[in-house]
């Protein structure tokens, strides 16, 4: 199963943002594999379902408290999406309202926040309607919201190597809260150039969670992300 991810050269992945459902698309930059869909989720009954919901919101409340500035999980979604909008915090900001042929996008840059254990040269929070495939045989799709967060550094071996480290100690902190599949690693020729991991919550089959680390040799620049999925449900950010 895909996710509607295009392959741009053998160090980049991009994930295709349908800001126009026809022809024109407006792309988001992310280390993303095509493994974000597993095995489809086991029937479960009313109240299991209900008692994993709340045992998965809290985990994913509980990670991103500790990197995104406006949590999601914590508050009405119409509430999170006002005060992340007029974020003080954020400059230089992109907002494309959801229209009959766009979908929604929002870009940001912030001022001085670098919730990351490096010192980031720039952080980017980003929060974008996107299509998904949930299967190749049938074209059967969906729509989910993705919210970002990227920190860069600059190119160097120093960059790449604080990026790194900080995925590695990304994957140690919520590794007791997720299930995982093994990681996807990208190399230009024998240098390891990136690596990205997607988790899940059970019983759901789409990743509402991924890290990546990687260098974009366009920009010269190093590159960690923090990637989540949601659905809105009665103004309630729920799980994809």
């Amino acid at each position: 199963m895909g996710l509607g991810i295009r392959k741009v050269d053998k160090k980049h992945f991009l994930i295709r943002t349908s800001c126009m459902k026809k022809n024109q698309f407006s792309w988001l930059i992310i280390f993303i594999s095509k493994l974000c869909i597993c095995q489809e989720p086991e029937t479960q009954s009313a109240g299991i379902s209900g008692l994993y919901e709340n045992q998965n919101r809290e985990s994913l409340h509980q990670m991103t408290s500790l990197y995104f500035r406006v949590n999601p999980y914590d508050r009405e979604f119409s509430q999170f999406l006002n005060q992340l909008i007029n974020d003080p915090a954020i400059s230089t900001k992109t907002f494309n309202k959801r229209t009959d042929s766009t979908f929604f996008y929002f870009k940001g840059e912030y001022k001085n926040f670098s919730p990351f254990f490096f010192k980031a040269i720039r952080t980017e929070i980003i929060l974008a309607e996107t299509e998904i495939v949930l299967d190749d045989s049938t074209g059967k799709t969906d729509t989910i919201m993705a919210y970002q967060l990227l920190g860069y550094t600059d190119g160097s071996n120093q960059g790449k190597e604080e990026v790194k480290q900080e995925y590695i100690k990304f994957k140690k902190r919520i590794k007791k809260k997720f299930l995982s599949i093994d990681p996807t690693e990208f190399k230009n020729g024998t240098e390891t150039t990136g690596q990205i991991q997607n988790f899940f919550l059970p019983p759901y089959s789409v990743s509402p969670l991924t890290a990546a680390w990687g260098k974009l040799t366009t920009s010269n620049e190093c590159i960690f992300v923090i990637t989540l999925r949601m659905k809105v449900k009665q103004n309630i950010a729920i799980l994809p």
